[in-house]
């Protein structure tokens, strides 16, 4: 659910995430779909036929759920430029997706981007520069 939610946020209603469990040669396989309903039907496209924002849309609720689901963890998780691939008009659904998630999941996300978007709508955000050799932090707003 949490798969299709994210998709549909951030790319319409007409679509959905379906998974698979298989077993070939002798390995566990999961194979992940994108379904699209469109007038003329259903259109189903495995992950890899898609660019890097789809996979991200998917590929980090799946993250997201690893953490919720392994106990023995703490309910972080970390993000390195993820969406970078991510088409520019999209990116204000991406913002509200990782809110929405984080605060359904009770889970602190912590994500460095360069998509202004995300650091505005964030609880905390810092800026990282480069001076004379050495990391200045800035704290833009708590």
């Amino acid at each position: 659910n949490i798969l299709t939610e994210s998709v549909r946020l951030i790319y319409g209603p007409d679509y959905r995430v379906e998974m698979s469990y298989s077993m070939k040669n002798n390995r566990s396989c999961l194979s992940i779909e994108m379904v699209e309903e469109t007038t003329s039907g259903i259109v189903k496209r495995e992950i890899g036929g898609f660019g890097g924002g789809m996979a991200d849309t998917i590929a980090t609720p799946l993250r997201l759920a690893v953490i919720v689901g392994a106990k023995q963890v703490s309910r972080v998780c970390f993000l390195d430029e993820s969406w970078s691939f991510m088409d520019e008009d999209r990116i204000p659904l991406v913002a509200e997706f990782l809110n929405d998630i984080s605060n359904k999941l009770k889970l602190q996300i912590i994500i460095c981007t360069h998509w202004d978007i995300i650091r505005e709508r964030a609880d905390a955000s810092f800026s990282v520069t480069k001076v004379n050799g050495k990391a200045i932090v800035k704290n833009k707003r708590i």
